[in-house]
């Protein structure tokens, strides 16, 4: 198929398992470690609908019934869609492909030039098991451009723990869409959002820039009007966002808010991680409702 294959001496693939659905894919700002709070604030029986889903770490932990997942990364919602009709064939082209910086780099050219879905979607997730802090990062072409972690740091999910994630997937829906476009089409009563954006900035672009489309400050007006419609509309909401950068006050709103806290990997670099503050505001008045 093109990608250079492990021999009989290549590298054996980590295994494990959690004893909760943990989601496919590294994440740099996923909420895997905030997950069991922001459970709490889910309202049962509604659609989830995540427009920034990321790895969809909430998702994967609450695995409900319905759910619409999206975000503006067309080669995230491809490797989804791949991991629902076919996860197996996406495992399997992805583990076998050898872990080392040579290999890495030819994978990495390939998947900036692939043209077919499924390889796409396995040089995807290849690339975010081994590339440095699973960080998506694009250049301004759009082009992926992560360097390599090391053979020592690349963990992939054995095959059986893959499968049992990807099932998830099963009656999801998948876009490929601006927030707002998501967040305006399933403005209902039935709905559940889950928002969980990037930080805006006012210039410039960070280490960990997810797209060459960056999340700006007037990115961050206009998610404030969407979430008003959502309101208006009857749809329940959970937002989170760093409580320093928060550029309106949620109660003046009518919503209510709690803080948490999260450990950031600022400029994607070890010895730059925090802990920061986070903001989880909604309009929902308890988790019932």
């Amino acid at each position: 198929m093109g990608y250079p294959c492990k021999n009989s001496l290549g590298q054996s693939l980590e295994t494990f398992s959690t004893s909760s659905l943990s989601p496919l894919l590294r994440w740099a700002g996923s909420k895997r470690a905030s997950v069991k709070a922001l459970a709490d604030l889910y309202r049962p029986g509604s659609t989830y609908i995540e427009p920034f889903c990321g790895s969809a770490a909430l998702f994967f932990y609450l695995a409900p019934r319905a759910a619409i997942l999206a975000d503006i990364n067309d080669n995230l919602i491809n490797f989804y869609r791949h991991c629902q009709t076919d996860p197996a064939a996406v495992w399997d082209i992805a583990s076998n492909i050898m872990i080392d910086a040579e290999t890495y780099y030819k994978i990495r050219d390939l998947f900036n030039a692939s043209q077919d879905s499924l390889l796409n979607a396995a040089y995807f997730f290849y690339l975010n098991r081994t590339c440095f802090n699973g960080i998506y990062r694009t250049n301004k072409l759009g082009m992926f451009n992560v360097p390599y972690s090391g053979k020592r740091l690349a963990q992939f999910i054995g095959k059986t723990d893959f499968l049992t994630r990807a099932s998830a997937l099963g009656n999801v829906k998948f876009s490929s869409a601006d927030f707002d476009t998501t967040l305006r089409q399933n403005a209902n009563s039935k709905s559940f959002f889950f928002i969980d954006p990037p930080y805006a900035k006012s210039e410039g672009r960070s280490f960990t820039e997810y797209d060459q489309k960056s999340f700006k400050l007037e990115d961050l007006t206009r998610l404030l009007r969407s979430l008003q419609t959502l309101d208006e509309a009857g749809a329940g909401f959970v937002l989170t966002y760093d409580v320093s950068s928060l550029p309106f006050d949620p109660a003046q709103l009518g919503w209510r808010s709690i803080l948490f806290r999260v450990t950031r990997n600022v400029g994607g670099f070890k010895a730059s991680r925090r802990v920061a503050t986070e903001i989880a505001i909604t309009n929902l008045k308890n988790p019932n409702d």
